[in-house]
């Protein structure tokens, strides 16, 4: 197994498919850039790791492509121009099995191959638990809103500022009592220079958040995602709408505030949006007007979208639950593949055809010309039988004379 570029979100599914195979007798290697082998093999010890060296992922190249992603459009535009630039076709997949780490609560139903398989989420059954201290600050505010934005989103002081200014707000207005943000990189970038934020004159200090000092917002540089999310005072997580952490507060039960960063985090957003298990605001749309008004709608106990919301985030956490079980399915399909030739008794006919065969581009030349000749025939036939008419009219008129 292995991942190139990406994050915790590529990763995750490999190792719950590891821990199954690893409980099967098989040897497992999992293979990534050095920078995040040893804190993803962790809770892993039986895989063994294949250091890639190091990463590209923040090269130039890669951030600027990055950039170019940052809405739905754009997203499609660079998939197109990939695609065509390098001449990826399906039929190259043929010759094997295509897993993907999708729900069919992601995308709506469409027609696959059927050596093409959904086995999503996989979600890793383990994961890190809360400290005592955490666990204490969340016991004592059953109104918690967590925010992440992922492994890789850095957020910028302006908009640091600007969300905890509306979160402060929110506070004072009882539609919370506690924040959990876990800021990854925003810890040691841009964000880790503002020093306080000033709401009805008065000052809150981040250091004071980030030593666990202030009385409703707890600062970390990193946050057990999976432990919070889960806690029963967690009632709202503010997210970049990355796959993992929308099926993450999914499995939790727990509605979305979507803020999309880059890349496929948009039409996350709207998927949520669209199953109305949560909402979501444009980043650069950010402001303390658009939180509020999300707020309200989301945290307010008076909101009759959030009875909504909730109904429907349940529905959805079922579903997910039941989709666990394919952890068990994907490790069958990785054993299934290892059998030489197992692969073609999973191929359609049409991938044993040639391209105008499986196409029924046949069919219709058959039928074309089927038409053809029906049509010439009776406009060759009338021709024919035109004159003959005439004649023997004729014919009939003169013996009537």
């Amino acid at each position: 197994m292995s991942t190139a570029l990406g994050t915790w979100s590529h990763a995750a599914p490999q190792l719950t498919l590891s821990d199954v195979l690893v409980a099967r007798g098989h040897k497992v290697a999992f293979a990534t850039y050095g920078m995040t082998l040893d804190a993803w093999l962790k809770n892993y010890p039986q895989v063994t790791p294949v250091n890639m060296g190091a990463s590209p992922m923040l090269s130039k190249e890669t951030m600027e492509m990055t950039i170019h992603m940052t809405n739905a459009e754009q997203h499609v535009d660079m998939m197109d121009m990939l695609r065509f630039s390098y001449s990826v076709l399906a039929d190259c997949f043929k010759d094997n099995f295509l897993f993907y780490r999708k729900h069919f609560t992601e995308n709506p139903a469409q027609p696959l191959p059927p050596n093409y398989y959904l086995i999503g989420p996989q979600i890793p059954p383990r994961y890190p638990p809360l400290s005592d201290d955490l666990r204490a600050f969340l016991d004592a505010r059953p109104r918690t809103v967590y925010v992440g934005f992922g492994t890789m989103a850095i957020v910028s002081q302006q908009r640091l500022s600007t969300m905890l200014q509306a979160l402060l707000v929110a506070h004072r207005d009882g539609l919370l009592d506690g924040v959990v943000w876990g800021l990854m990189l925003t810890a040691q970038m841009d964000g880790a220079k503002l020093r306080s934020v000033t709401v009805d004159g008065v000052t809150h200090s981040i250091d004071d958040m980030r030593s666990g000092k202030h009385p409703v917002i707890r600062l970390m540089d990193h946050a057990p995602q999976r432990a919070v999310l889960t806690h029963p005072s967690t009632k709202l997580f503010i997210s970049h709408c990355g796959i993992s952490s929308i099926y993450e507060t999914i499995d939790a039960g727990v509605p979305v505030l979507g803020v999309p960063v880059a890349g496929d985090q948009e039409n996350n957003a709207r998927r949520i949006t669209e199953l109305n298990a949560g909402r979501w605001i444009q980043k650069l749309e950010v402001n303390e007007d658009t939180l509020a008004s999300a707020f309200a709608e989301l945290l307010s106990p008076e909101s009759e979208t959030l009875q909504e919301i909730r109904g429907n985030m349940s529905s959805l956490q079922r579903m997910i639950h039941i989709a666990h079980r394919d952890r068990a399915r994907g490790a069958d399909l990785i054993e299934l593949a290892a059998v030489p030739g197992a692969v073609k008794f999973h191929q359609s006919a049409d991938w044993r055809m040639p391209w105008w065969k499986a196409q029924n581009y046949d069919l219709y030349a058959f039928v074309l010309v089927f038409l053809g000749g029906l049509v010439y025939t009776l406009v060759a036939g009338t021709r024919y039988a035109i004159p003959l008419l005439r004649a023997a009219a004729n014919q009939r008129k003169e013996k009537q004379a």
